[in-house]
């Protein structure tokens, strides 16, 4: 292994608000941290295989960077649904 699997970058919107995109390549530390603030204000995420893949590999890299989980919010994933 050459580098350890990290997040590359992310998109959110909030309903009725318009869409912040982080993207950065050196180290996932930056944007995790606007991410936890993010789902620590949400009340539900939307994502495709949300609960499957993308937020178990967040909440790993939560861990990692020592962060705490941010508040309880609810799911709905759209691979589910379709």
């Amino acid at each position: 292994m050459v580098k350890q699997w990290q997040i590359l970058s992310f998109s959110a919107k909030w309903l009725g608000g318009g869409q912040e995109t982080h993207i950065n390549h050196r180290t996932d530390k930056f944007l995790l941290k606007k991410l936890w603030k993010l789902l620590d204000e949400c009340d539900v995420v939307i994502a495709h295989n949300g609960d499957k893949f993308d937020l178990k590999k967040i909440k790993a890299r939560f861990l990692y960077w020592g962060f705490g989980q941010p508040s309880p919010y609810k799911t709905k994933d759209t691979l589910k649904i379709a």
